[in-house]
């Protein structure tokens, strides 16, 4: 790692940010505010960061605190010595095992995970599921907006048994699902292709396969 240089690692509900010890706290608050504010899984999300502390006095710290809290303010800040570390190769990657939820999610209800989510219940209208990676739904998407891979990641994809949410994203990519009711037509998966979101039916088979 460089002197200037800013490293994330970590597990689904705990990330650990290493700044180099170059950093400034003016460079660490912007490089929160450019990664987190443009990540829909972190707004809204409850996680836990864990800075390394370079021997910063309280007040910066709690600058820090105050800039990471106006992104998401169900965050929790801690911060960390050098002396209470162990070595960073052998910390796991900020990649995620997936998120496994049983519960309906209703208007107002929002949930956000780093990886692929697993619902096993109902998206009903008004509620919100973000995730950075896949989003697999064991029964009815009937509204509320879904959005995979919301770090630009264009191959994420979204299943669900009726797939039919207010507003639908994958990426950077916007789309919307058909007018009719399409539960009729069985399982169906959402992913990007040439440049759009398409829907197809899902077989379990060939390319419709997850």
């Amino acid at each position: 790692m460089s002197d200037k240089e800013i490293i994330i690692k970590g597990t689904m509900d705990k990330l650990r940010i290493y700044p180099g010890p170059e950093v400034n706290l003016v460079e660490l608050k912007a490089f929160f505010r450019k990664k987190f504010n443009s990540s829909g899984f972190f707004r809204g999300a409850s996680c836990r960061l864990e800075i390394l502390d370079w021997g910063w006095t309280r007040k910066e710290k709690e600058d820090v605190k105050k800039a990471l809290c106006e992104i998401n303010d169900q965050v929790e800040v801690r911060f960390f010595r050098q002396e209470d570390e162990i070595p960073l190769e052998d910390l796991p990657a900020a990649k995620v095992e997936p998120s496994v939820i049983k519960r309906n999610f209703r208007s107002g209800q929002k949930i956000a995970v780093l990886g692929d989510l697993v619902i096993i219940g109902d998206i009903n209208p008004g509620a919100e599921v973000i995730a950075g990676g896949d989003i697999i739904v064991f029964g009815r998407v009937a509204g509320g907006l879904v959005h995979a891979g919301v770090e630009n990641n264009d191959k994420a994809k979204i299943f669900a048994l009726e797939l039919s949410p207010t507003q639908m994203r994958i990426g950077k990519f916007l789309g919307r699902a058909p007018d009719e009711n399409t539960g009729k037509n069985g399982p169906e998966v959402a992913k990007v292709k040439n440049g759009r979101i398409v829907v197809e039916k899902h077989s379990g088979r060939g390319e419709g396969k997850i």
